[in-house]
């Protein structure tokens, strides 16, 4: 039996066939692939913004907590590029508060990156107003 670790990101393929889930056991011996060899799991299903624009609808029915999940890992490398390491597990954290902003809205500083930059400067703000620095 299958379960998604609701932890963890999904893949391009675990989002396409949430609803219809199918596990099938590998048939035969598999070797583990040698040095160099072909492209991980992860590199060959990478998830885009594109992917989730493309599945909103699909999207929209998954769990909010995987939502959020799965925008906060789109989101953590581009603020990672613009906070320090300290601060961008927690900024990313404040950029995916469905309290706050909507997932329009969070898709939306995807794509643009001055909107992604005047958020971040706005989280690292009300950071430093609680005395959370660097």
């Amino acid at each position: 039996m299958l379960s998604l670790d609701v932890q963890k990101l999904p893949t391009l393929e675990e989002l396409r066939t949430i609803k219809d889930l199918k596990v099938e056991e590998p048939k035969g011996k598999r070797d583990p692939p040698k040095k160099n060899e072909g492209t991980t799991r992860a590199e060959k299903n990478v998830l885009t913004v594109e992917d989730v624009k493309k599945r909103l609808d699909n999207f929209m029915t998954l769990d909010p907590k995987n939502q959020r999940q799965i925008l906060g890992e789109l989101l953590y490398p581009k603020v990672l590029e613009r906070a320090s390491p300290k601060l961008a597990p927690r900024i990313t954290g404040m950029l995916v508060d469905f309290e706050v902003l909507t997932i329009q809205d969070i898709i939306e500083m995807l794509e643009n990156q001055n909107l992604l930059e005047e958020r971040i400067q706005e989280a690292k703000e009300l950071l430093e107003e609680e005395g959370i620095v660097d």
